[in-house]
């Protein structure tokens, strides 16, 4: 059974629309504008590449997108996205959950035990936010906090993975046009219009000096 099957019956498990493997951090799920992380450590970039070779069948070492189908035939959108010193990996939802496999591989195994079990739990009662926030002051204080991680979600309150939990920060919901101000040029502003999703690099000054981020937009 190949590793990346073990994925795709989570995702399809938990309803999800789509699986993001991005390298040394942790997977995770994307459900209804929600992030997901999964219970398990961060995936070296060594990882990454034997799962991409399972999904494209060969060596990767460009920018690949396609379509590929599990072991039991269910077809899966993905996107195979290298740059310096990173790999991600982002596959979209499609067809019916397959069925149990026996698992004879170890490592299929560790990652079919880690996803058994249950995700961080998310903040019920998010605290009082205010309105109309200014997302480079987000990114700064997110970078104040030595957040991994900052969600932003239209409509929805801004969060950020600390030490593996997802808290709220006091602010009000950015709204879409703010995200989409994000994205710093006309070939990524693009690639969002034809395939739903972007990912790219930039440096911004902040507060603490000069900073780089790697951003992920999508619907």
């Amino acid at each position: 059974m190949a590793v990346i099957d073990t994925f795709l019956k989570l995702m399809l498990e938990k309803r999800a629309e789509r699986l993001v493997l991005v390298s040394d951090a942790v997977p995770y799920l994307l459900k209804g504008g929600e992030t997901i992380p999964l219970s398990m450590p961060a995936f070296r970039e060594d990882m990454l590449g034997r799962i991409a070779r399972e999904i494209t069948g060969e060596e990767v070492s460009g920018r690949r997108e396609g379509t590929f189908r599990d072991g039991d035939g269910a077809a899966f959108g993905y996107a195979v996205l290298p740059s310096a010193g990173e790999l991600r990996i982002e596959v979209h939802a499609a067809g019916a959950m397959p069925p149990p496999v026996e698992e004879d591989d170890p490592l299929t195994k560790a990652v079919a035990n880690f996803a058994k079990s249950h995700e961080p739990a998310i903040p019920k009662s998010p605290p009082p936010a205010r309105s109309g926030p200014d997302l480079l002051a987000l990114i700064d204080q997110a970078v104040s906090l030595d957040a991994s991680d900052l969600f932003l979600s239209s409509g929805k309150q801004p969060r950020v993975r600390r030490n593996g939990t997802l808290t709220f920060l006091e602010a009000g919901p950015p709204d879409a046009a703010k995200i989409l101000e994000l994205i710093p040029d006309e070939a990524s502003r693009r690639e969002f219009d034809e395939s739903g999703s972007t990912d790219f690099g930039v440096r911004w000054e902040l507060s603490g000096g000069s900073r780089r981020f790697r951003i992920n937009v999508f619907r």
